[in-house]
């Protein structure tokens, strides 16, 4: 089999960190039976990673502790019995070699299920160690490498509902307080690619309402995130556009319909999370003209609700849903707090006034979101109308608690989206 590996030292402990990622298994006839087909960890990428090729053996029987020894070690000396192989060494830190042993075993997979499973056991120690036919050759030492199962299939296995989002490309406006923990929900759940769109610089004061703390200090939010979720989900591949939605450029010509038109590009949905009624407006008009689904989400000035909405393509839009709060007969409310601008603050150093509520509560916009996306992509929204949830916090015991209600959002007759 081919590996590819990093070995480092940690300075503190004085250990060996090895990592590594099996990229292909070859049969006692050359042929591949197995290979690596996903973006390799951030462990394993870079200038210091290097290959090697390693020989398996396949065990009949389950390699298990034995009884008289330590947990991690297998009956080392037994299974490492003779099989040394000096051609087979590869550098390690310390002026040390090391030398790798694969084998397959049968073990239950899951509940009640028989299937195999990898153990490694990595041999270290001087060079002159490996050579048995020396006099008095200098100690081997053995450790059991623990096993980690890294696939696709492994990754979606405790959440196969998100399975469908790896073939799924979204663009998502507005990386704030809402947005940008959207972002890492949809990294998370193995959104295929992901574009974003701002231009706001991480300040100090953002991080109270920001995912990333002080690592992001300084940098634009779409960079920031970019560079997480790269390290973090590399199965996402992020791209960005920093612009700032209402600008222009005269320099470069570059203005809102360029930047719109490279971050809409070759997406299945958009996401408005820029939390200004005048730019989903924008948004709304590229995504519809696209023909494309729109979730907006956004918090009244107090954090005392929000709304969450998709706009289907053709059907209710941010306007109907204007007009849906002014007529009584819809059935449909504004959250609390909604229109209470006197809630803003504009705190020092900050151009613009924002939402005076804590992330813990804005956060339940941003799930809420990534559920109603997942749901989408999943077909479980019909294709009929636009779909409202209002988030309205009750008081419990001095404790506040999320409550949604669900609205069906038709065209509005008073709207000039019907014409």
């Amino acid at each position: 089999m081919q590996l590819a590996y990093s070995a480092r030292l940690d300075h503190k402990s004085g250990e060996i960190v090895f990592c590594a990622v099996v990229k292909s298994v070859l049969d006692a006839d050359g042929k591949q039976v197995g290979a690596w087909s996903s973006p390799m960890p951030a462990a394993l990428q870079g200038d210091t990673v290097k290959k090697i090729e390693v020989t398996w053996d396949r065990r009949e029987e389950e390699l298990r502790p034995k009884p008289s020894l330590q947990d991690q070690n297998i009956g080392l000396g037994e299974l490492l019995n003779g099989r040394a192989n000096p051609s087979a060494l590869f550098d390690l830190p310390n002026s040390q070699r090391g030398q790798l042993h694969a084998f397959l075993y049968p073990t239950e997979t899951q509940f009640r299920k028989q299937g195999e499973s990898w153990l490694f056991v990595l041999a270290a120690g001087k060079r002159s160690a490996f050579y048995p036919n020396k006099k008095a050759p200098e100690p081997v030492d053995a450790f059991i490498i623990r096993t980690l199962r890294a696939g696709h299939q492994d990754l979606i296995s405790r959440a196969p509902a998100t399975s469908v989002l790896s073939s799924k490309s979204i663009a998502l406006l507005g990386t704030g307080a809402v947005g940008a923990p959207l972002a890492i929900e949809l990294a998370r759940n193995g959104v295929g690619k992901l574009k974003l769109l701002d231009a706001d610089v991480v300040e100090p004061g953002n991080t109270i309402r920001w995912p990333i703390g002080s690592s992001a200090w300084g940098r634009t939010k779409t960079q920031a995130l970019a560079d997480f979720i790269a390290r973090e989900y590399p199965a996402t591949k992020v791209s960005y556009v920093n612009h700032a939605l209402g600008t222009f450029v005269p320099q470069t010509g570059f203005g809102d319909y360029a930047a719109l038109d490279e971050t809409l590009a070759g997406v299945d949905l958009v996401i408005d999370g820029t939390a200004s009624f005048g730019t989903t407006s924008l948004i709304q008009d590229q995504a519809r003209s696209r023909s494309l689904p729109l979730v907006a989400l956004y918090a009244s000035p107090s954090v005392a609700g929000g709304v969450v909405a998709l706009y289907m393509p053709n059907e209710g839009c941010p306007v109907c849903l204007e007009w849906a709060w002014e007529d009584e007969t819809s059935g449909i409310s504004p959250p609390a707090g909604m229109f209470a601008e006197a809630e803003l603050i504009q705190p020092p150093g900050c151009a613009e006034r924002t939402f005076s509520g804590t992330f813990f509560d804005l956060q339940e916009l941003s799930l809420q979101a990534m559920r109603v996306v997942a749901g989408f992509f999943a077909g479980e929204f019909p294709q009929s109308s636009s779909v409202v949830y209002t988030l309205a916090f009750e008081d419990q015991d001095g404790i506040r608690v999320p409550a949604w209600h669900k609205n069906r959002l038709p065209p509005h007759s008073q709207c000039s989206c019907r014409k």
